[in-house]
């Protein structure tokens, strides 16, 4: 079972929105978006993770020039330009927690940098080996098709899970 953690309600929708959209300009089924209750299942924790923070400066090798005294790096930052070809970029990482579980469709990972990240993590850090409920939600892609002007479901395919909580 795979659990990929959704950071914002809003990259959640636009998600569905731009799969929504996708699949009516290259469909001409009927699709819908459908999510289940809240679903329960008994994991146990294989460990906890943490990441501490960090943070860089290192002179880089500018990309694009903006003009002036900044440009950009390969991997996107942006500095100060120290002579022609290099800047001055200063990046922080910010810490991250999570935590593994073992269930019986496999292994998964829960991570992340938000509260409710840090917050899962703290409450298991002291339940490695032990049995939790987890909670999470699967979302499904049902497509039609019409049979005899009759709306029949000819598809019911996973799209993705969301992992909720864990419960001790």
């Amino acid at each position: 079972m795979v659990f990929k953690i959704i950071n914002k309600n809003k990259m959640k929708r636009s998600k569905f929105l731009v799969l929504g959209l996708i699949l009516s300009l290259t469909s001409c089924a009927d699709t819908e978006i459908e999510t289940t209750p809240i679903l329960r299942e008994k994991a146990v924790v294989v460990t906890t993770l943490y990441t501490p923070s960090e943070h860089r400066t290192e002179i880089r090798r500018t990309m694009v020039d903006h003009g002036g005294f900044t440009g950009t790096d390969y991997n996107g930052n942006t500095g100060v330009k120290v002579g022609r070809n290099h800047q001055l970029t200063t990046t922080t990482i910010p810490e991250r927690f999570g935590v593994a579980f073992q269930c019986e469709h496999g292994t998964f990972t829960v991570e992340g940098k938000e509260t409710k990240h840090r917050v899962l993590h703290d409450k298991l850090i002291a339940s490695i080996g032990d049995t939790v409920t987890i909670l999470y939600q699967e979302h499904y892609i049902r497509t039609y098709e019409k049979v005899n002007g009759i709306r029949k479901l000819v598809k019911r395919e996973l799209y993705d899970m969301d992992f909720l909580d864990a419960q001790k």
